[in-house]
């Protein structure tokens, strides 16, 4: 062959192409980036939207609806997929395969634009996102402490710990979950406000009015030009309690009179520890085209330089780091590659008996490798698991292929002995060249049509995280939720083979987003590495299900996963996932019913639920519109000022170094609460028809259709059921 003829003849020119592409290589092999996943952009955009204290049919209703019969109308759309939860609007849009992502991501911007006037006023503003990988945290790290309350723990984590952690070169942002946000908090006495004539609106109101600090404009003094401006904003606690809502005379009504005003914190709807210990959890977030391994390391170095520096009794710890996965790959790559080396001395040793042909060998391996880190460079890959893995399959082919040459190469030699090295070497090479290039370009095709069919192949990865994730019973408060998870915590904390657990009750981790949702909690499992334990994790799931079997969960269930690699964009959350389309809520959920049952009854599915459960409770208020028209009150009034006296009303803010809110609350639901109707009349309004009612707690639908999904997994016989399919 032409090049085997010219790199013999030619061997100074030869060597010095092989140094200048070694050269390349090394640089390639340094400035390579090293991350857990390679650049995958899905054709996907997601739409987060929270409105706190909405029921699912309103958010169906005034967010979903609308939404999604304006994203309908945007170019090469795929499908639209929705969940709306207590509190929570997800929509999924998804594209054709080859979309420009960012334009797709300008068309839904503009859309969202257009529909934004038709959202309700109180919904926080919405959040849209590409579909990147590269957002996911690199590290998750722990703040615990045994002499601060979680209060104080999630200020610092916020104001300090935050501060110092995106200093990091690298380091795009953090993302605080758990303890307690301060805040200032308004208890009213609901009988004193009926006395006093005072309604929630109005103290509402008054507060705002008594917090501003606000422009007033320019004031020209000669050659002199001066800001005028009013300063009024709360700088203190007893501050909004002296504030006057009412003046009768010469008496006055203080908020301190009605109210009890503490400096607090917002209603706890997540709980998080870490091996049975409160904590808060920080996730560190890289810069999109950072080395993930060097962002993390320099992460740890920071928290080690921070060690000395941080209170009496404060403890950080790192729960999860990419770059403990991507050096794992890595190592695994070394490896094989020693293994490989070894096997190949003793293989080629054995058959041809030369040292020689074993040095070949070993100088082709390393080589090779070097100059496919330049071209990767230069491609614009990272180094992450997947290129890895193609490195490995490489090693395979060139083994082989340098086998085969070899071997012919002494074969000639051994019969041709008076023939000069040079010409042996040429023709041995141009003897079984074709057939090495046809057999090399035969394996190539196979990959071929991965690289020309749309879309996402599955891919194997060896998990080192498991989950253990709890629903209890719809409606369950957050602190049954919680118990449940500290008995499952207390029954497997022992294992020598757990490094530690990570636990979230009342809501679900889902990408960057943590849900609240009180029914439901997980565990995070963090096992011991590969090589200090004797079973896979598969066998640890299978071990770890008869002990959380033994828990009781009451009208729930619990279920022992795998944690499945993060940023693989996947078809379910489940191996068996069964969607029931349809208008009609109800026969949608009797047939999602009878299908779960009929799954219950294979040996071979484990953990079957349904996505939606119709029994959570609820207080229904109905108002009598005659009744209420008479005393001058609408249903509005009556609506707003039940959220407002249950969920709280955010009346204000308080800059204390940083905007708190301030949040006002009844102290408790009586049968009677207080409206005032326009004459400024004291009325009783009492509940009408309040009776526990079941619900859905959630609702999914596709291109505007219902969509209830049955999931199923499968596992070993036997595995922990307690919720009935239906």
């Amino acid at each position: 062959m032409k090049i085997t003829e010219y790199a013999v003849h030619r061997r100074l020119a030869t060597i010095a192409l092989l140094m200048a592409l070694l050269v390349l290589g090394f640089y390639g092999l340094w400035g390579l980036p090293v991350n857990f996943l390679p650049d995958i952009t899905y054709p996907m955009i997601r739409l987060h939207i929270s409105w706190r204290g909405a029921t699912p049919e309103e958010i169906e209703t005034n967010v979903a609806d609308p939404i999604e019969r304006q994203m309908s109308t945007l170019d090469n759309l795929d499908s639209l997929e929705s969940s709306s939860i207590e509190g929570m609007y997800t929509l999924r849009i998804n594209f054709a395969y080859g979309v420009d992502v960012n334009i797709a991501y300008q068309d839904a911007l503009e859309a969202m634009g257009r529909v934004a006037r038709q959202l309700p006023a109180d919904i926080d503003p919405p959040v849209m996102f590409k579909a990147d990988p590269t957002q996911l945290p690199i590290l998750q790290l722990t703040v615990r402490s045994d002499q601060w309350d979680l209060v104080r723990l999630r200020d610092w984590s916020e104001n300090w710990l935050q501060d110092q952690l995106v200093a990091v070169p690298g380091v795009a942002g953090t993302e605080v979950i758990g303890g307690m946000k301060r805040e200032i908090r308004v208890h009213l006495n609901p009988e004193t406000l009926e006395k006093q004539q005072l309604s929630l609106p109005r103290i509402v109101q008054r507060l705002r009015d008594e917090n501003i600090d606000q422009f007033g404009g320019r004031v020209t003094t000669g050659q002199r030009e001066i800001i005028a401006r009013t300063e009024g904003e709360f700088q203190n606690v007893d501050e909004i309690r002296d504030v006057v809502l009412a003046r009768n005379g010469h008496a006055v009504v203080r908020l301190r009179d009605v109210a009890q005003v503490e400096d607090s914190h917002e209603e706890a709807r997540v709980i998080t520890r870490l091996d049975g210990e409160p904590c808060v959890k920080v996730s560190v977030l890289k810069q999109a085209d950072a080395n993930t391994v060097e962002v993390a390391r320099a992460v740890e170095r920071r928290i080690g330089q921070l060690e000395p520096l941080l209170p009496p009794g404060l403890e950080l710890g790192i729960v999860e780091s990419q770059a403990d996965y991507v050096e794992s790959a890595l190592a695994g790559v070394s490896t094989t590659a020693i293994q490989a080396a070894i096997l190949l001395i003793i293989v080629v040793y054995l058959f041809m008996g030369s040292w020689r042909q074993v040095m070949v060998m070993v100088i082709a391996l390393p080589v090779t490798l070097v100059l496919n880190f330049g071209l990767m460079r230069l491609s614009g890959f990272s180094l992450n698991i997947f290129s890895l893995g193609g490195l490995v399959i490489a090693i395979g082919v060139l083994l082989s292929n340098t086998i085969v040459v070899v071997e012919n190469i002494t074969r000639w030699r051994a019969t041709l002995p008076d023939l000069d090295k040079s010409q042996a070497v040429i023709g041995a090479t141009s003897e079984v060249g074709t057939p090495i290039l046809a057999a090399t370009l035969t394996f190539l095709a196979l990959f071929v049509p991965f690289l020309l069919v749309p879309g996402l192949t599955s891919l194997l990865f060896r998990e080192l995280i498991l989950v253990i994730a709890g629903i209890v019973a719809t409606g369950a408060s957050l602190g049954q939720t919680d118990r449940i998870l500290q008995q499952i915590e207390d029954a497997v904390s022992g294992d020598e083979l757990i490094d530690s657990i990570f636990t979230l009750a009342g809501g679900r981790v889902w990408g960057l987003y943590t849900y609240e949702i009180a029914n439901e909690g997980e565990l995070n499992i963090q096992l011991v590495p590969r090589g200090e334990r004797d079973i896979s994790t598969a066998d640890f799931v299978a071990r770890l299900r008869p002990v959380v079997a033994k828990i009781p969960v009451p009208g729930g269930m619990a279920m022992v996963n795998p944690m499945p690699l993060r940023g693989i964009r996947r078809l379910g959350d489940t191996d068996v996932e069964v969607r029931i389309r349809g208008q009609d809520l109800p026969t949608l959920f009797d047939l999602a019913g009878r299908t779960a049952a009929t799954m219950n009854e294979l040996d071979s599915l484990t953990n079957v639920n349904v996505s939606l459960d119709m029994n959570k409770p609820e207080y229904r208020a109905r108002v009598d519109r005659a009744r209420a028209a008479e005393l001058g009150v609408s249903v509005r009034d009556v609506a707003d000022t039940m959220r407002s006296m249950i969920s709280g009303t955010v009346a204000t803010r308080l800059r204390e170094g940083e905007q708190l809110k301030l949040n006002t609350i009844i102290q408790s639901l009586p049968t009677p609460f207080p409206l005032v109707a326009a004459d400024a009349h004291g009325i009783g309004a009492r509940r009408s028809s309040s009776l526990p009612l079941g619900r859905p707690d959630h609702s999914s639908g596709l291109h505007f259709q219902n969509v209830l999904c049955v999931l199923g997994r499968v596992g070993v016989v036997g595995d922990h059921q307690h919720r009935a399919a239906a």
